[in-house]
């Protein structure tokens, strides 16, 4: 409905129900990295067609809250927007001035952050980059997933996690697709 491609070009949708569920109707501090901005300039840009925003969409319908944001962070200042249920902000996840800027705009110093879902650069170093400025501000108990990575960057993710002994339990999910060479997704959880 939204023309997210969660669904559709990915098969995501079965596991973050698995794994989000329970927040339905629960507010909790979301945020999800990677807008999709559909300007061709931009690094890991979707098609000109994109429908930007489409994903943050669909969790506001999902999680079906009623005084709660649903927190976009994008690169790309051209494609943000606000609308009920919705805010986005600017967030470079190779920059940690950026990455903390936003989070401090946002309230997350104060609150921290329950769930954060990195749909953005899809490259090693910009992943890893959020994961490290990013987990000091991740709750107790609280869930990161990293999406849409070649099996090299996957590979190279899962094994920095366990040299970097993060307090978390964590899994790596292969998902079948035709379509799809990077359907992949790995979910840590913090302890």
């Amino acid at each position: 409905k939204n023309k997210c491609n969660k669904p559709t070009a990915h098969n995501y949708t079965q596991l973050y129900d698995l794994i989000l569920s329970p927040y339905i109707n629960k507010p909790i501090n979301f945020i999800e990295i990677g807008l999709g901005t559909n300007n061709q300039d931009v690094p890991s840009h979707m098609s000109e067609f994109y429908v930007v925003g489409s994903s943050l969409r669909g969790w506001r319908e999902y999680f079906n809250w009623k005084d709660k944001y649903i927190n976009g962070g994008d690169i790309d200042p051209r494609i943000l927007f606000q609308e009920p249920g919705i805010r986005t902000h600017y967030l470079d996840q190779t920059n940690p001035v950026s990455i903390s800027a936003c989070y401090q705009e946002l309230g997350f110093l104060e609150t921290g952050i329950d769930c954060l879902l990195d749909d953005s650069l899809h490259q090693f170093h910009s992943n890893i980059t959020l994961l490290l400025c990013s987990w000091q501000y991740l709750n107790r108990g609280g869930i990161y997933m990293i999406e849409d990575m070649s099996k090299k960057t996957f590979d190279s993710i899962i094994n920095m996690i366990e040299k970097m002994a993060l307090d978390a339990d964590y899994a790596g999910f292969e998902l079948p697709s035709t379509t799809k060479s990077d359907n992949r997704v790995i979910v840590l959880q913090k302890r």
